[in-house]
């Protein structure tokens, strides 16, 4: 993988003119989610030379909070489902940089040769201390994020709100999380949460949410634990997936007309 980054690079297939004179901050990394390169904008990011992140893994660049989550969305764009989202950076002057992430792949014939990780500083204004800095920029996640600690809810960002169609977090705090789920679902749900007590990262699951209002939609949940003032808090991701799965419905139904339409030529 990096042989066919380095060739790709020195041959001008990753467009390195271009990428230097980016103004946004663009990490290159390979499989496994280490930095192989990253424009000038970087080092003007956090105030660490080259030296100091190249080679190192792309989530490390996060404050200690919120490492495991950048790595989990890291690997989900690995993994073909790249997931715009918010986090916090850290500076080496010691600040705490909020920022707004993008994923991408490189090509070469059709084969997947490394990812880009685009970084976006956001203004000052969302907040002066890291915890305020962390729930401004939840709050303008498009998905729903659920924080609980030592097995409390302490936090829902609006996009969760409106998810459970919640009017604020005191509507919420007596509701079991899996209660928000068709009891089909709890199972799984129950089953991710088990493997976030222990401390792990959790996959994606398709399950179905009710609604406080009683009606329903398709979301994706996945999650991961951060240990905090030596307890465990579960970091839990929900995504409304109502139109990915019409669009799924789609194709199929396409599909199948087009294999009927065929079928009837070939018997004429």
């Amino acid at each position: 993988m990096k042989n066919l980054l380095d060739s790709g690079w020195r041959s001008g297939h990753l467009y390195r003119s271009f990428f230097d004179q980016m103004i946004q901050a663009t990490f290159l990394l390979d499989q496994f989610g280490r930095i192989f390169k990253g424009n000038p904008a970087c080092q003007v990011l956090n105030g660490y030379s080259v030296d100091e992140w190249e080679g190192s893994s792309f989530w490390k660049l996060a404050v200690s909070e919120e490492q495991e989550m950048v790595r989990l969305q890291t690997q989900f764009a690995m993994n073909g489902d790249p997931r715009p989202f918010y986090t916090a950076f850290r500076h080496k002057d010691g600040t705490c940089i909020p920022v707004h992430i993008t994923y991408g792949t490189f090509w070469e014939e059709g084969t997947s040769i490394g990812y880009y990780a685009m970084v976006q500083k956001l203004p000052a204004a969302f907040g002066d201390g890291y915890g305020s800095k962390r729930c401004r920029v939840l709050d303008i996640s498009g998905e729903g994020a659920f924080i609980y600690h030592a097995g409390e809810l302490q936090y829902v960002n609006q996009a969760g709100m409106q998810l459970v169609g919640a009017s604020g977090l005191d509507e919420l705090l007596w509701y079991p999380f899996q209660s928000f789920f068709h009891p089909r679902d709890v199972p799984k749900i129950k089953g991710l949460l088990r493997i976030l007590e222990e401390g792990e990262t959790a996959a994606p699951i398709e399950v179905e949410l009710i609604r406080l209002d009683g009606s329903r939609t398709e979301v994706e949940v996945c999650g991961t634990s951060v240990p905090m003032q030596d307890k465990p808090s579960m970091y839990i991701l929900i995504r409304d997936i109502t139109e990915r799965k019409r669009a799924q419905e789609f194709c199929k139904l396409g599909k199948t007309r087009a294999s009927r339409a065929i079928g009837g030529r070939d018997r004429t």
